[in-house]
């Protein structure tokens, strides 16, 4: 009986299905949650120029016509079930089958699934960086598309432009663009220098070089706005320049948006704000950024204005300052070239047979809107390809430059020294657009046409110092000039009440002294230019008299009277200041 029901049970359990040990598969509906549409091809983790993680992701997908674009997508409103910034993406992409809650919910859980590689973005063009591991990688954005400056990162680059204006693409080549505009480079310096500029805006942060403003500076009619686009055709077609009539805010933010690549302002004399255009100069110089605090207390911190600045304006920047309470300071002068025009062809040096410099100058502007483009397309993937050669070559050739350019001339000031290394970036950048055959110019013609403009900028400095230092000895010769009664003879000092005087004279003929107050100077010359600054160019010029303590100088008074032989304190300015010549240095 027993065994009978042991047999029972054994029978029982073998008619039972045995139990799976693999785990079940998941259902269909599962698995297309977890799968990217077709029109999807990846999603990045995006990360910033340090590497570091964002939290947000980026879609790459295609929209209804085939073409790539990017969205970013942030993981917390993914996560909290936000499905505003998928729906976008999916009408975009045309994925309409995906417009309810539910599938985009599962869309959203599909991207967080299949997170893959990194990626940076970029919103415009011009020079990005980014450190993958520590180690910082380089590259140039021109109309969308990442050009390397050396080794490539393993993390991706994108660029996603923050608006709708998209540079147009190249309506020629480069060799037809010299044959229409190129070709007139050769025999005019001027328009040389300009494209030169232009061009070596782009090297500024990919080589770590110093920038230089450049200034045209001329009566109307003399090709000014002409010379400017010609250098705009050479990346896009020339529009009309835009002129200074606005606020410096508003001045900056059009030139925040010129990364990189040279940007052109018209009439610098309309700027409203004269303190806001010398602090806008400053920044374009240093490539700098403006910094500001909202309500929250936070520093927000503006893009860098990176701009190669080509300006035009029918006054120098010291006469468009002069009547207002703007200071210069010395630094404009290292960061600022003025290349004046005046001769009887405007801007130009050589004019094709049988044409006027008006007729000229319509001829090349008709040309600028017909043929762009070209010259910064291969200007770029040329510094692309040849990034290391050049940056191992570079601050050699800079210093042979510099040295050549300097040849001819006695340049002893420290200002015009940095302003001439600005100047050196621009003569490499033709050389290197030259071997890139870009270029229908001789290397020689590119250092003669630095050359003169270097030459034309010294001689205009007829004391031996800056732009600064001209406007500097200028001011202390019409104060001198307009109030010659306000300096007395020291013999009278104490004698009399003397009310409203700038200072005292002493001596005589080629000896005489103007011995200014101190506080006078100070509030008349030094709020202007800087106490420091404007004593040392008199100084310099040998214009002013100084000891060994600084550059106020001691005077014995009168034996006779208040201060009976005591020592007082002036700034002694020679009277030779007065006149056309040229004082020897003390």
């Amino acid at each position: 009986m027993k065994n009978t029901t042991v047999k029972n049970v054994q029978a029982s359990r073998a008619t039972k299905p045995p139990v799976s040990r693999t785990p079940s598969r998941p259902s269909t509906s599962h698995i297309a949650a977890c799968e990217l549409p077709p029109s999807v091809k990846h999603v990045y983790q995006a990360v910033d120029a340090n590497g570091n993680e964002l939290g947000s992701v980026v879609v790459e997908a295609l929209d209804a016509k085939g073409r790539q674009f990017y969205s970013r997508l942030d993981l917390m409103q993914i996560a909290q079930g936000r499905n505003d910034e998928i729906a976008r993406l999916a009408v975009q992409a045309g994925m309409h089958d995906y417009l309810s809650t539910k599938r985009l919910r599962e869309l959203g859980a599909a991207f967080l699934q299949n997170i893959g590689s990194a990626i940076h973005l970029v919103d415009r063009d011009g020079f990005g960086q980014v450190k993958d591991q520590g180690i910082e990688y380089r590259f140039y954005v021109h109309r969308g598309v990442i050009h390397s400056l050396g080794t490539k990162p393993s993390i991706k680059i994108a660029c996603v432009p923050s608006s709708e204006q998209k540079l147009m693409q190249p309506s020629c080549d480069v060799q037809t663009w010299n044959d229409h505009i190129g070709k007139y480079l050769k025999g005019n310096p001027i328009l040389l220098i300009v494209v030169l500029a232009a061009l070596a805006s782009a090297m500024h942060r990919a080589f770590n070089l110093p920038r230089l403003i450049l200034m045209i500076v001329g009566q109307s009619s003399q090709g000014k706005t002409t010379v400017q686009q010609i250098a705009q055709s050479a990346r896009e077609q020339a529009r009309e320049i835009e002129n200074c009539a606005g606020t410096a805010n508003g001045i900056r933010a059009r030139l925040e948006q010129n990364q990189d690549c040279p940007a052109f302002l018209d009439e610098l004399h309309l700027a409203e704000n004269l303190d806001g255009l010398v602090k806008l100069i400053f920044l374009v110089g240093n490539s700098a950024s403006r910094k500001t605090s909202a309500s929250d207390q936070k520093v927000h911190e503006a893009p860098p204005l990176t701009c190669g600045l080509i300006a035009a304006s029918e006054k120098t920047l010291a006469e468009i300052v002069a009547t207002s309470r703007a200071t210069l300071t010395e630094g404009i002068s290292a960061r600022l070239l003025e290349v004046v025009v005046s001769g009887k062809n405007g801007i130009f040096h050589k004019i094709p047979e049988g044409l006027t410099p008006k007729q000229f100058s319509d001829q090349l502007k008709t040309a600028c809107e017909a043929y762009y483009g070209p010259l910064w397309d291969g200007w770029v993937s040329g510094l692309s390809r040849n990034h290391e050669k050049i940056a191992v070559r570079l601050p050699a050739k800079l210093q042979e430059v510099e040295a050549e350019l300097c040849s001819e001339l006695e340049i002893t000031d420290r200002v015009t020294t940095r302003m001439v290394r600005g100047l050196a970036v621009w003569v490499c950048a033709g050389h290197a657009a030259l071997k890139m055959k870009l270029l229908q110019v001789t290397r020689s013609e590119i250092i003669d046409a630095a050359k003169l403009v270097l030459k034309e900028h010294v001689a205009r400095q007829k004391h031996g110092t800056t732009p600064i230092g001209e406007k500097v000895i200028q001011a202390v010769r019409n104060l001198i000039d307009r109030n010659a009664n306000r300096f007395p003879s020291l013999s009278m000092f104490g004698r009399t009440e003397q009310g409203g005087i700038y200072g005292y004279t002493k001596g005589d003929g080629e000896d005489r002294l103007f011995l200014f107050l101190p506080g006078v100077f100070e509030e008349l010359v030094g709020a202007q230019f800087g106490t420091q600054m404007a004593t040392q160019k008199l100084f310099d010029a040998g214009y002013l008299i100084a000891d060994s303590e600084g550059f106020q100088r001691q005077f014995r008074l009168p034996q006779s009277g208040q201060a009976k032989g005591m020592r007082k304190r002036f700034y002694a300015i020679k009277a030779s200041i007065c006149y056309e010549s040229v004082a020897e240095a003390t």
